[in-house]
């Protein structure tokens, strides 16, 4: 038996998977909103905007200062569907839940983008005088990653 380990990594379909996370996070607020929506009291509006506001700005603060990118749409979209999970379901355990599960991935993907843009799979630009030549992918529109073209 072979002592040493082979690291599991996922940055080879680390594009993909940003893309396929956030999608899943937008159709399962939705899909909470339409079923078990209420209308929000003054006090769950401003303590909703508070939390969201809240979040986005130590999420936010996350971020790297290098020029291969940074994980916008992994701050934006989760803090957004925190936010809505606040504000319009009327389900406490649902509410709660899905507001959790938005946090915890946010963070959790903006730490991947960081560690990923420094791997030699993806970046988070396509200025090629940074970082060579780059070509879009499908999930690029929602991930913000671009893969490395290793071709040239």
């Amino acid at each position: 038996m072979c002592s040493r380990q082979v690291p599991v990594t996922l940055r080879g379909v680390a594009g993909p998977l940003h893309a396929v996370l956030l999608i899943l996070l937008m159709a399962a607020t939705a899909v909470a909103v339409a079923r078990a929506s209420r209308m929000p009291t003054g006090v769950r509006t401003g303590l909703s905007l508070l939390a969201g506001l809240t979040y986005l700005f130590l999420v936010g603060s996350l971020r790297h200062m290098c020029p291969l990118g940074q994980p916008l749409t992994q701050w934006l979209i989760p803090g957004v569907c925190m936010t809505v999970s606040l504000l319009c379901i009327g389900a406490t355990a649902l509410r709660r839940t899905l507001a959790g599960a938005a946090m915890v991935l946010g963070v959790a993907l903006t730490w991947n983008f960081i560690d990923v843009v420094h791997g030699p799979d993806f970046v988070g630009t396509n200025d090629a005088r940074l970082v060579g030549p780059t070509h879009r992918e499908w999930h690029t529109w929602i991930s913000g990653l671009y893969r490395r073209d290793l071709r040239s």
